[in-house]
């Protein structure tokens, strides 16, 4: 039996409330080529388990299961995953998230096989919050677009994993510090630019929710947490700094300075610790290479992290705070004219 064009590769973990959106968004594709869904599970206890074996009995030729034997972490599970397809192509995104267009693999594909130069394809998506589509839209450009490679370091969060379809073979023998990374999306997209050009689909095909339990906006409000993830972070760039022979040393220094920034404990419109930062002797020479424009801009970019980073702990503790408050007295029914 010959191997499938495309292999859909969805990472799932305790999502019992989001899969089956997810899964449907697959099923609901219309393609004209050889293709599968593998979903890999990290030992979800939410129920996730069952009813993802409930669709594998349903559709037990196209659907396979990785299930791990115990909770393995995101990086192992992801790592299984995006090892296990010999297709040509690899769609991959998350459990929580979902497809909207019936005809977004064909789209992406159809490009592919027509532009053999390109590694990776991305397109629109919109953003869901609390389960309610806000209107809002992740979009790279307001035209179908073909990047530089350069301009995958500011990509990151405009290309989300539910967007992305991209070629197998270029990640056939992952480097160390793709699978060593704290997070799986940002190396690898790195490393697919490195293979060829990255092209933009500026059509609105998927949703990607945010504020979901064990979600990043969330993980991203404990300090510890942050400063754990953003040192790996900066410890990731280093190393790919090396495997590219230092071909984008200005850019990888911007953006470890950056994720320095993410990952430090600051105070509101605290402009010392930004120019503390900055300053560093790390960035000094990168820093001092800049004109006074470019400066401005990435003073202003590290001062905007700051305050969106408070901004999103605020929202938090706003969260956490109206939950510990709630009363069960003042939602029950009183008699007319009776204290509380």
């Amino acid at each position: 039996m010959a191997e499938p064009v495309l292999s859909v590769c969805l990472i799932t973990y305790n999502h019992a409330k989001y899969i089956r959106k997810a899964i449907e968004g697959v099923l609901m594709q219309k393609v004209n080529f050889s293709w599968e869904l593998i979903i890999a599970d990290d030992f979800s206890t939410d129920g996730t388990r069952d009813i993802i074996s409930e669709y594998k009995k349903k559709f037990p030729n196209f659907i396979k299961l990785i299930l791990q034997e115990k909770n393995v972490g995101p990086a192992k599970n992801w790592f299984d995953l995006i090892n296990a397809p010999k297709s040509k192509y690899i769609a991959y995104f998350e459990g929580d998230d979902y497809w909207t267009d019936p005809y977004k693999l064909q789209k992406q594909v159809d490009y592919m096989e027509s532009h053999p130069e390109c590694s990776l394809c991305f397109h629109a998506v919109e953003i869901s919050e609390n389960n309610k589509k806000t209107g809002r839209v992740i979009r790279w450009s307001n035209s179908d677009k073909v990047l530089d490679n350069n301009k995958m370091f500011g990509i990151g969060s405009y290309s989300p994993t539910v967007s992305l379809l991209f070629r197998k073979r270029i990640i056939d023998n992952i480097p160390d510090w793709v699978v060593n990374a704290p997070v799986g999306d940002i190396p690898l997209k790195l490393l697919l630019s490195q293979h060829g050009s990255v092209f933009y689909i500026n059509e609105v095909m998927a949703v990607r929710r945010v504020g979901t339990a064990g979600s990043w906006s969330r993980q991203l409000s404990s300090y510890e947490f942050r400063k754990k993830l953003y040192l790996k972070m900066i410890k990731m760039l280093e190393e790919f700094n090396k495997y590219t022979i230092f071909k984008y040393s200005d850019e990888v220094v911007e953006l470890q300075l950056i994720n320095e920034m993410k990952g430090s404990k600051f105070l509101l419109f605290h402009l010392p610790t930004v120019l503390k930062i900055i300053n560093n002797h790390s960035y000094q020479k990168y820093v001092a290479k800049l004109s006074l424009k470019n400066k401005l801009i990435l003073y202003l970019k590290c001062f905007l992290i700051n305050v969106q980073a408070q901004i999103m702990t605020w929202r938090v503790c706003w969260a956490i705070k109206k939950i510990i408050s709630y009363k069960k007295s003042d939602y029950e029914p009183r008699e007319l004219g009776k204290d509380r």
